[in-house]
């Protein structure tokens, strides 16, 4: 045999090995995978997912609503996940079915709303940066018909121990809102929403209405009945902790819980900032 046919047969093996062990290792995976967002089912909406580099990817939205399933929805450190919609008053909404914890670690910026439902948690991380239109992070689901309807009821409760926690900095635009939702919510970093609104809302299930000039209405529609865990898995000591700042200059901070008789003492505690024309 001569050398140039035993050099294309080598040539070959190692191709057929390199494409073997790319496979084996997960080099042939998903767009988003290697940036924390896996299994995109798009249920409603046109929606696709793009990855410009490992580092990034990009959501293009091109219906003014969008129902994306994802098996998992994360950012990790260093990474960014990008939503283009059509406007401000666009809305994807997200839902994680495969169990783990949505863990946004990286920067997570849309010129739309983006609503995360994770019956496992949601934790922004303190190196998050959250810059929307409008962001909503809860526990609780909706029906998809409910949602395309416009009636925002999250009547599906999550984990009783699952919680929305924030450590990072999130920032709605002008007139946008920021709610986060669930059994236990913990702000500890930032929210931003300057003539806007912010809601921290310990509940098993919600409402949410938008009544026009970017006002926004939160109600709980039925209370926490089991008493959530902390971090450390020890009895929460309440239902909404602010220990961080919640600034909605020329707006509305709204934090507020409820829970059924002898389930917890006390359902809320604020010790950081609160800045808004109007507090409730």
């Amino acid at each position: 045999m001569s050398d140039a046919r035993r050099a294309g047969i080598f040539r070959d093996m190692l191709l057929t090995t390199t494409a073997l062990v790319a496979a084996l290792s997960g080099g042939g995976g998903e767009a988003g995978a290697a940036n924390g967002l896996t299994g995109l089912q798009v249920q409603a909406g046109s929606a696709t997912l793009s990855t410009p580099s490992a580092t990034q990817s990009v959501i293009r939205q091109t219906t003014s609503k969008a129902i994306l399933n994802w098996t998992a929805f994360g950012v990790p450190t260093g990474s960014s996940v990008q939503f283009v919609q059509p406007g401000a008053g666009s809305i994807a909404l997200n839902r994680v079915t495969g169990g783990s914890v949505s863990q946004i670690l990286g920067s997570l910026t849309a010129n739309g709303q983006v609503w995360l439902v994770n019956p496992s948690g949601v934790f922004f991380g303190s190196g998050a940066q959250v810059d929307v239109a409008g962001l909503m992070a809860t526990t609780s689901d909706i029906r998809n018909a409910d949602f395309l309807a416009g009636n925002y009821q999250f009547g599906i409760a999550g984990n009783p121990n699952a919680s929305v926690v924030n450590q990072g900095r999130i920032r709605a635009a002008s007139g946008g809102s920021v709610v986060l939702a669930g059994a236990r919510v913990d702000n500890q970093g930032l929210i931003e929403a300057q003539l806007g609104t912010v809601v921290l809302g310990g509940a098993k299930t919600f409402a949410v209405d938008f009544q026009g000039d970017k006002l926004l209405s939160f109600q709980v529609t039925s209370a926490v009945d089991q008493r959530p865990t902390d971090a450390n898995g020890s009895p929460a000591n309440a239902l909404v902790t602010n220990e961080g700042t919640v600034s909605a200059s020329g707006g509305t901070v709204l934090i507020t819980a409820r829970a059924a008789k002898n389930i917890i003492d006390n359902v809320i505690n604020s010790s950081g900032i609160v800045e808004a024309t109007s507090v409730k």
